[in-house]
């Protein structure tokens, strides 16, 4: 039978004040439950920030420039512009950007803008040369890349090369460390959701335990099964939502003093953070209305 909206908020106003006198009289209980429930948490989200920085990282080394080609100044560049179309003939290449002398000093002079042209000074013309510029998605085709720049035809156009092919040792490494960090994500979540019910199930039945023989009164009496149980679910609620809200406050001071050269806004989503952090809060009310429930129900059934 569903309750007037009147009685409703006054059962709820009751069961909220029962379940805050519960969690004050079981204080130190309840916070253990609560410090244990966090610290869990707290470790899963250290996993899972380590885990978006590594393939923010890895995103990042390969959108850099993976082999530049500087160009003599009296490069052909009928002959450039051929050198490039069958440098973008290969698959694993992504980008390919001409870069001119002139726009290689604007370039520095963006870099370095209150020093002005240097080569002004000196009365120098630009020795910066014109260059060529290649992104790919894997260092494993440079070797082909290489081979075009060989070729008779091209070879005379080239100054130098540069060839960043470290960034994949250290792009491997950070991998490594990312998948280790994805499988360890998915046991941590599912011990913290196992040892989460266990722990605030065993709770549950000690605060069952103490306040047994007013349940027995409220039954004898013939009080409706959700006035006896309400209580205890949102105590169960409380405790799960706090050790959530906890470790989030830790994570998130976590993340604001990490050391690191680049902001963790600029290598990860903070969107997707919300969405995570959102799903931690509501599965861990789940998890304490579930089992503070399965215990109320199990005293009841057994009285």
């Amino acid at each position: 039978m569903q309750l007037p909206s009147g009685d409703l908020r006054k059962h709820l106003g009751r069961s909220l004040k029962e379940a805050i006198t519960n969690l004050w009289r079981n204080k130190f209980l309840s916070l253990a439950t609560i410090v244990v429930m966090g610290l869990i948490l707290f470790i899963f989200n250290i996993i899972l920030t380590l885990n978006i920085i590594s393939k923010a990282i890895i995103d990042d080394i390969y959108k850099q420039v993976d082999i530049i080609a500087y160009l003599n100044d009296d490069a052909d560049i009928f002959t450039v512009n051929m050198l490039i179309e069958d440098i973008k003939s290969i698959k694993s290449v992504t980008d390919v950007e001409y870069t001119t002398k002139e726009e290689a000093l604007e370039d520095y002079l963006s870099i370095y803008p209150d020093q002005g042209n240097p080569f002004d000074s000196y009365g120098l013309e630009n020795p910066l040369p014109a260059n060529i510029q290649i992104t790919t998605t894997s260092p494993e085709d440079h070797q082909a890349i290489n081979s075009i720049l060989e070729e008779k035809e091209y070879a005379s156009l080239l100054m130098t090369t540069v060839d960043n092919s470290e960034n994949q040792s250290l792009a491997d490494k950070v991998l490594a460390i990312g998948t280790y960090t994805k499988n360890l994500v998915l046991l941590i979540m599912l011990i913290f959701i196992i040892t989460s019910f266990i722990i605030i199930l065993n709770a549950m039945h000690l605060t069952i335990y103490t306040r047994s023989k007013e349940i027995e009164i409220m039954q004898l009496v013939g009080a409706p099964i959700r006035f006896i149980k309400w209580p205890f679910i949102i105590e169960g609620m409380a405790i799960s939502l706090s050790a959530a809200l906890i470790s989030l406050f830790l994570i998130l001071t976590f993340i604001a003093n990490l050391n690191m050269p680049i902001a963790i806004s600029e290598l990860a989503d903070l969107g997707k953070l919300g969405i995570i952090a959102t799903f931690q809060v509501i599965i861990s009310i789940f998890i304490g209305v579930f089992s503070s429930n399965m215990a109320i129900e199990r005293h009841l059934r057994r009285s």
